[in-house]
C-alpha cells in the first residue's frame, strides 16, 4: 500500500533527523562497525537498505519498512537510536533532547508513539554527559544509603546485652504465663 502524503512528508523530516545518528556506510573489514546498513540487517530489513547517497537511502529504508513491514518500524527506529547514542558519544556530539523531540514528532505524525523514546528518564539523561550522569547516580546512591541508615533502628549495646540476659528471659516467660491465665488458656 502506498504511503499517504502525510506519511511521506513525515518520513522526509524523520530522515533529516536521523541523518547524523549513524554513518551510511563503512569498511566491511571494520569489526563491530555500526551504520545504517548493519542496523537494517540486525532488525531483518537489510533488503530495504539501498546504499549510495545517504539521505535518499534513509528515506527509502523508512518508506519501504512502512510499506512492506510496518510492524518492524519501531524496532528499526529504536535500533538506529541505540546505535546513534554510542556513535554520537564517541564523536563527541551526543544526541540531544531536541533531536529526540523532533524524531518523536515525526514518528507521531506517521501514527506511532514509541514509549522508550518518550521515557522521561531517558530524555532527561540526554541533558547530561555520561560523566555527569554517573556522578549524579553516585550522589543519588549516597543519599539513599544515608536515608536507609537514618531510618534503621540501632539498639544500644547496653540494651542489647540486657536482652540476652536470663533475667529478661524469665520476665518474658512470666508475662506469657500471666497472659495465658488471663485469657483462660
Amino acid at each position: 500500500m502506498p504511503l499517504t502524503l502525510k506519511e511521506t512528508r513525515a518520513i522526509s523530516g524523520l530522515s533529516d533527523v536521523l541523518y547524523d545518528f549513524l554513518p551510511g556506510s563503512g569498511n566491511s573489514s571494520w569489526k563491530g562497525h555500526v551504520n545504517f546498513a548493519s542496523v537494517s540487517a540486525k532488525v531483518g530489513l537489510a533488503e530495504f537498505w539501498q546504499g549510495g547517497s545517504k539521505k535518499p537511502a534513509i528515506n527509502s529504508l523508512l518508506s519501504q519498512t512502512l510499506q512492506r513491514k510496518r510492524g518492524s518500524f519501531e524496532n528499526l527506529i529504536l535500533e538506529v537510536v541505540r546505535g546513534g547514542i554510542a556513535y554520537r558519544e564517541k564523536q563527541g556530539k551526543p544526541i540531544t533532547t531536541a533531536e529526540i523531540d523532533a524524531l518523536n514528532g515525526h514518528v507521531y505524525e506517521i501514527g506511532f508513539k514509541f514509549p522508550d523514546l518518550w521515557d522521561k528518564q531517558f530524555r532527561d539523561s540526554l541533558r547530561q554527559t555520561t560523566a555527569q550522569r554517573a556522578q549524579e547516580n553516585v550522589r543519588r546512591a549516597d543519599a539513599e544509603e544515608q536515608t536507609r541508615r537514618a531510618s534503621t533502628f540501632v539498639v544500644p549495646d547496653a540494651i542489647s546485652s540486657l536482652l540476652r540476659t536470663e533475667y529478661l528471659s524469665s520476665v518474658i516467660a512470666q508475662c506469657a504465663l500471666v497472659s495465658l491465665q488471663l485469657f483462660d488458656f
